[in-house]
């Protein structure tokens, strides 16, 4: 049994590091309302430039989530015949990926998702060394989302995104 000051010390220190006493709060809220443990990564804080976190969940805890929703009946894979290469760094990748996922409560309608490599590729090591891994996690991950109304819970490439966005100061003028 661990005290509740030490579980929140060894979360501050490991999976929430750098976040503040509220985003602290938020990210727990989320991990809960989730069923995430922060403790094996399945959700951990993500710094924002500027300030901030984001709520980030690898692919493990996207298919915990996914695979333990009561609504959940199975997940197939299909893929595009066309072979591409997104750049000159990345692996050959079929053009595009897509997520199957079947419902228990509606059968008839399965949610799909496709992602495309050209739309989702991004110039990083995993990207460049795992294409095809890479391209499939992103569509579970979206898949997932559509088919279960998954929230407030990012992936490493949108949470990336996030925090490299400046913040843009808009002024509006009444005339």
């Amino acid at each position: 049994q661990v005290a509740p000051d030490e579980l929140r010390r060894c979360l501050m220190d490991t999976a929430f590091k750098g976040a503040t006493e509220a985003e602290f709060i938020a990210l727990v809220a989320v991990a809960n309302q989730y069923g995430l443990n922060p403790l094996v990564r399945e959700i951990y804080a993500f710094s924002k430039t500027g300030g901030g976190i984001v709520p980030l969940v690898p692919i493990d805890g996207w298919l915990k989530l996914i695979r333990r929703h009561p609504d959940f009946a199975g997940m197939e894979t299909r893929w595009s015949d066309e072979l591409v290469q997104p750049s000159s760094k990345a692996k050959p990748c079929p053009a595009w990926c897509e997520v199957i996922i079947h419902h228990r409560s509606h059968p008839q309608y399965p949610t799909e998702h496709r992602e495309w490599i050209d739309e989702t590729y991004r110039d990083t090591g995993p990207w460049n060394t795992t294409t095809k891994r890479m391209l499939e996690w992103k569509t579970i991950i979206q898949c997932g989302r559509k088919a279960f109304g998954l929230c407030g819970i990012f992936d490493q490439d949108e949470a990336e995104r996030i925090a490299a966005a400046e913040m843009i100061t808009i002024e509006a003028t009444v005339n």
